[in-house]
């Protein structure tokens, strides 16, 4: 999960058998699920937005400098 509240959570997915990444907003009720590329591209809509663009991409430096 990279933020969440009472009325959903932004998380990341990873899907190994299809190399694909995306992120979803799931309230809950249902999910709505957008890529990766137009979570990066969107201006974030609120704070809970906002909070899990930055932790995505805390987890994309990491990734990418713990080599």
């Amino acid at each position: 999960m990279l933020a969440g509240e009472p009325r959903g959570c932004w998380r990341a997915v990873f899907e190994p058998a299809i190399l694909h990444l995306y992120v979803e907003f799931a309230p809950s009720n249902k999910a709505d699920w957008m890529s990766i590329d137009d979570f990066l591209a969107r201006v974030p809509r609120d704070e809970l937005h906002k909070q899990a663009l930055e932790r995505l991409m805390e987890r994309i430096t990491r990734a990418f400098s713990s080599s």
